[in-house]
């Protein structure tokens, strides 16, 4: 299992977050695929994603915040590996 997060609009018209999985090995439809590097430190305006998505982060560290303040953090495994544990608030 690879650890996963769905984020979606609950129906009070905010985000959440659920923690959850995806199968190892797995096939998954696509329709199409987009590779983007976010510069260090970044920050995005509140917004609704335009399709489902997946978000695979191969180094460094994401945070995010939905408009409820719930916050969780998601990185590479080799993030998880060296500091498990500190990322939580």
């Amino acid at each position: 299992m690879i650890r996963a997060y769905h984020l979606y609009t609950g129906p009070d018209g905010n985000s959440h977050v659920v923690k959850g999985s995806v199968n190892s090995g797995g096939l998954v439809e696509a329709e199409s695929i987009l590779f983007k590097e976010t510069p260090a430190h970044s920050s995005f305006d509140w917004h609704n994603a335009p399709v489902p998505q997946y978000v695979i982060t191969l180094s460094g560290v994401l945070e995010f915040t939905t408009v409820g303040g719930e916050t969780f953090y998601f990185c590479s495994k080799q993030c998880r590996d060296k500091y498990v544990g500190s990322l939580a608030r």
